[in-house]
């Protein structure tokens, strides 16, 4: 598994762990970020890897920040996320 795969599989388990831990249903956190309950069953399922919006807007409803968002992430993943913010890449 590369690196851009072992991230969306964090993210996966992030908001699933995240939601069930406060009660938050898809189609609410679909509600609460703005984003269509297909989308985040989408994300969720692996058939769509979202977008640095669409994490953001799913990282704000279910921590707040992204930097509580990610506090989680394996060392090595949050290097390579580290290293996407901070060069010029646009997505």
């Amino acid at each position: 598994m590369n690196l851009q795969q072992e991230l969306n599989a964090w993210i996966i388990s992030r908001i699933i762990e995240l939601s069930i831990k406060q009660g938050i249903s898809i189609p609410e956190l679909a509600r609460k970020s703005e984003l269509s309950t297909t989308t985040i069953q989408n994300i969720i399922s692996g058939k769509t890897v979202p977008k640095l919006e669409t994490i953001v807007s799913i990282a704000m409803v279910l921590s707040g920040t992204l930097d509580k968002f990610f506090e989680t992430v394996d060392d090595n993943i949050a290097a390579e996320v580290q290293k996407y913010i901070s060069s010029d890449h646009k997505p």
